[in-house]
């Protein structure tokens, strides 16, 4: 079976392990490929991106897979004008602002076999697209282990902002992953005597609420590093396994894959009590209010001042980790191509 995988511009980290797993695991060959499309809301922008969606739907139907798996739902356009039998996996955690846009997606992810992240996602979605197979995201339990700590790492990042803790976020820099309610938080908790800094791993084009997150900092007095180049798989892994705390502050979330890498490596994790969060972490991690600081800093210290609290989170989230298999996410992907396949 081939399956050509759809993403709107370069190939998200999940969508990189499907096409991996599906190859190496499941036997099917699966490759990318990128529609080019721009969200930019000028009239050219979106002339601009129908046509590209449009081209790069006639050059999918050359390619002649036996199955398009569309990731986002920009992805159903060319998947449609395709042909070939499709399936959207819907990653968006919340509606989309631009009616024109929107319109067209649900149209045609309508007219696609629908894939959910999460029951939370599906919740949020079917009354909009319709039904569709929750199938969660999975995490390599091998390459995010305990086993990746690495104490120079750890004393680098203590030395740098020196400090004796260090948390660390990791996304996008948009507002809604909610890096200035964890800069408040960590900055309130200081306050209280706890001497922990904070580690960024951010990424994306919005530089703007990147300086507002370092201004904000500054101002708070609160010891920051923002890492916006690239990392390895190797190299998030043994940053996830050296730090004391893992901190999840997102106002809407699809499913939450980096906690749960997180907490495969041993690392305790405080996520936001909402949304997906609260289905995937459950009782494995510590939680707080959506956009409130406060608790995220008492939760927080719970973590770093009470060895007990920690070593049973610990414990708990490795555990919640290995719940997510790559054998158990590969297998429900063949049965869901094959029914798709089925209704040809």
């Amino acid at each position: 079976m081939r399956v050509l995988h759809l993403v709107p511009t370069s190939v998200v980290d999940f969508v990189r392990q499907d096409i991996e797993h599906l190859n190496k695991v499941a036997g099917i060959k699966a490759t990318p490929m990128r529609i080019g499309w721009s969200g930019r809301r000028t009239i050219f922008n979106t002339l601009l991106s129908l046509v590209r969606l449009l081209v790069t739907g006639i050059i999918v139907r050359l390619k002649r897979p036996d199955v398009v798996h569309a990731h986002f739902l920009q992805s159903t356009i060319p998947a449609l004008v395709s042909g070939v039998p499709t399936v959207v996996t819907v990653h968006e955690s919340r509606d989309i602002p631009a009616l024109f846009w929107r319109s067209l997606f649900v149209a045609t992810a309508r007219r696609c076999k629908r894939i959910y992240i999460s029951h939370h996602n599906k919740e949020y979605w079917e009354g909009i697209l319709g039904d569709g197979e929750v199938i969660y995201h999975a995490v390599d339990t091998e390459m995010y282990s305990p086993s990746k700590r690495n104490d120079e790492l750890k004393n680098s990042l203590k030395i740098e902002l020196n400090c004796k803790y260090v948390a660390l976020a990791m996304g996008g820099f948009v507002p809604d992953r909610g890096f200035h309610i964890i800069v408040k938080g960590i900055a309130h908790l200081r306050r209280t005597g706890v001497d922990v800094g904070l580690v960024i791993k951010g990424y994306g084009a919005n530089q703007e609420y990147a300086a507002h997150i370092r201004e904000l900092a500054s101002r708070l007095d609160l010891p920051l590093k923002i890492i916006e180049r690239h990392l390895t798989d190797e190299e998030i892994a043994e940053l996830f396994a050296s730090v004391d705390v893992y901190v999840r502050a997102t106002f809407s979330d699809g499913f939450g894959i980096a906690p749960l890498e997180a907490q495969s490596c041993g690392t305790p994790v405080v996520v936001t009590d909402c949304c997906s969060l609260k289905e995937i972490f459950a009782d494995s991690s510590l939680r707080f209010k959506k956009g409130d600081y406060v608790g995220l800093a008492e939760q927080v210290s719970k973590i770093l001042t009470d060895t007990s609290v920690r070593d049973e989170l610990v414990k708990a989230g490795m555990k919640n980790a290995h719940r997510f298999l790559w054998s158990v996410k590969m297998r429900r992907y063949v049965a869901y191509y094959n029914s798709v396949l089925r209704r040809r």
